[in-house]
């Protein structure tokens, strides 16, 4: 079984292929057709790596988005202007939404593991509880507010 350090380093590796192949695309291809890889790249960096990755991988899209610009000069200002919206919005939203939910995944895992150490706690609270009374020579009822006995030892 492969550990998850090396498949990261895969991972990394594909996506740094993938870089290095975009400005390639972008040189030869126009740029509806840089578009659609260049959105994919920022998508799956921006998961990977949250708002950091999104950003940095939007900027690298935006550049492979001039790069076929200026080899083929059919598109507008105003088209490469939009595509680089495109690009910050899809990455910072998408990146956005990753780091939101990876911190609330945190703050959930820290409720759960405190929660069971208050569970241990209550445990070890409830056995000091039974032994003392277990050793006490008295009778001991205990109510709770609305009168209901919640504990009776004899």
């Amino acid at each position: 079984m492969r550990s998850a350090g090396s498949r990261s380093w895969r991972v990394l590796g594909g996506i740094l292929a993938f870089a290095a192949f975009l400005p390639v695309w972008a040189y030869h291809f126009p740029m509806l057709l840089v578009a659609i890889p260049a959105l994919l790249f920022i998508i799956l960096c921006a998961l990977l790596w949250g708002i950091k990755g999104g950003l940095i991988s939007a900027t690298l899209g935006a550049a492979f988005m001039t790069v076929s610009s200026l080899t083929h000069p059919e598109l507008t200002v105003q088209g490469l202007v939009l595509a680089y919206l495109g690009c910050f919005i899809l990455g910072a939203g998408v990146g956005m939404v990753v780091s939101r939910i990876r911190e609330g995944e945190k703050r959930y895992r820290l409720l759960y593991e405190r929660g069971e150490e208050l569970e241990e706690i209550l445990k070890r609270e409830r056995d000091i509880f039974r032994q003392y009374f277990d050793l006490a020579q008295t009778i001991v009822v205990a109510l709770d507010r609305e009168g209901k006995v919640t504990f009776m030892r004899l």
